[in-house]
């Protein structure tokens, strides 16, 4: 009797499940891929033209361009001063009068070698200096700037090895072929300080001057700046006649107000 009913429903599970095939339509879902994290939400279709944009997309340029640093331009040339002239080398600069003239040469550098018995003067290892001048229309006055491209010592020293100012300003002043105080001219230097030059942070040496004729009278005075650099030597001077007026006010203070030097001097 337990066998008689176990056929039929066999048979109605079976034509349930040949009914359930028939009625499937299209391929299988491939299975989502395993993510370790939240799975995505699936996202209905949306036309793309009204598409939403999520948050999470990478955000654009900021609305605060970026500004462009564009190579600075060559400095303005400086404006000289009102009746006078610009002068720049690779070495320094300056101003002086419109009305001078100027010129420049190369000459060897004098060797003033001071003894027991005396001083004499030599050429210094021919070792040159490039010097240029300037002049008043007259004469009277003039600056004068000399460069010598070595690092060795190339200043006049006494026996107590201090430089002697006179010996510089004889070479340019006065006769470089003797020392300073000889018949040929004689110097004196009222004082010596220090002083700064524009373009270097060291600090240059600063010597006053006179120049006595040979009755013994002052011809007139001047100031000497002497430069030893970290790489050249420098001189820089301005002298006036006692017959020149104010030509040390106008001339001498502007040059001494404008003198750089270039920053590897």
């Amino acid at each position: 009797m337990t066998d008689g009913p176990l056929f039929p429903v066999l048979a109605l599970v079976a034509a349930l499940v040949l009914l359930a095939g028939c009625t499937q339509t299209g391929a299988p879902v491939p299975p989502l891929p395993a993510t370790t994290g939240t799975p995505a939400a699936t996202a209905s279709p949306t036309p793309a033209a009204t598409a939403v944009v999520p948050e999470t997309t990478t955000p654009g340029p900021s609305a605060t361009a970026t500004v462009t640093q564009l190579p600075a331009g060559p400095a303005p040339a400086p404006v000289p001063a009102a009746g006078y002239q610009f002068f720049r080398d690779t070495d320094y600069t300056l101003e002086y009068p419109s009305s001078w003239q100027s010129n420049e040469t190369t000459l060897p550098m004098p060797e003033f070698i001071h003894t027991m018995h005396g001083c004499s003067v030599t050429t210094y290892y021919q070792t040159f200096q490039h010097v240029r001048f300037f002049t008043s229309p007259d004469g009277s006055a003039l600056i004068y700037a000399s460069v010598i491209d070595t690092e060795t010592d190339v200043w006049p020293r006494d026996l107590k090895g201090q430089i002697v100012y006179a010996d510089i300003v004889n070479a340019f002043l006065g006769d470089p072929t003797h020392c300073a105080n000889t018949p040929a001219g004689a110097f004196t230097i009222s004082s010596v300080t220090q002083a700064q030059v524009g373009g270097v942070t060291y600090p240059v040496t600063r010597a006053d001057f006179g120049k006595i004729n040979s009755s013994g009278y002052a011809d007139g005075s001047g100031t000497i700046f002497v430069v030893t650099g970290i790489h050249k030597h420098g001189i820089f001077a301005f002298y006036a006649a006692n017959s020149s007026g104010g030509a040390w006010d106008l001339a001498g203070q502007n040059l001494f107000n404008t003198l750089s030097l270039d920053t590897n001097f």
